[in-house]
């Protein structure tokens, strides 16, 4: 038997080999900066103003003093705080009106203790085709419901009543 007497054959690269390697490294690498550049180019931001409704909010949570509850110039986030989506413009209350029927007739009546609370927002979105409009990547379209918290408010369930988008910031 040979066996002892064969040398163990060893793995050594020659300068092929080298040449090779140093080739599939350089692609992958100038492939991946390729995709990366691509994708970190900077998509336009549009000034946005939206207005959110919170819907039957108890009057005895604010005692009627709405500046009192939500400050101008308050951040707006989201409910956990970890998404800014701009600062509150304007805020104010109105009636919540709750529909009944009375002899036949809808009629829309004053549900007493609770208010309707209307705040308006200003942020900078980026608008991209197909998409619509995101602030912080947060989606921002009218009709839609999400939590909010405006300064130390928790709105749970606020109505994103209308979307306006202004002049292009960049």
């Amino acid at each position: 038997m040979n066996t002892k007497k064969e040398k163990k054959r060893q793995f050594s690269l020659t300068w092929v080999d080298w040449v090779l390697l140093v080739l599939g490294v350089s692609v992958l690498l100038l492939g991946w900066r390729y995709l990366r550049g691509r994708q970190s180019v900077a998509l336009p931001t549009v000034s946005v103003e939206y207005l959110l409704c919170l819907p039957a909010v108890k009057v005895e949570d604010f005692d009627g003093d709405v500046d009192g509850l939500i400050a101008k110039s308050a951040s707006v986030t989201t409910a956990n705080g970890t998404a800014s989506l701009g600062r509150v413009k304007r805020v104010w209350s109105e009636a919540h009106l709750t529909p009944t029927i009375k002899d036949g007739a809808i009629l829309f009546v004053e549900t007493p203790g609770r208010v309707d609370l209307y705040v308006f927002v200003e942020a900078n979105a980026v608008m991209r085709q197909g998409d619509g409009l995101r602030v912080s990547d947060i989606r921002i379209a009218a009709g839609g419901t999400g939590d909010f918290r405006i300064g130390n408010f928790l709105a749970n369930g606020a109505k994103v009543v209308s979307v306006r988008k202004g002049a292009l910031l960049s």
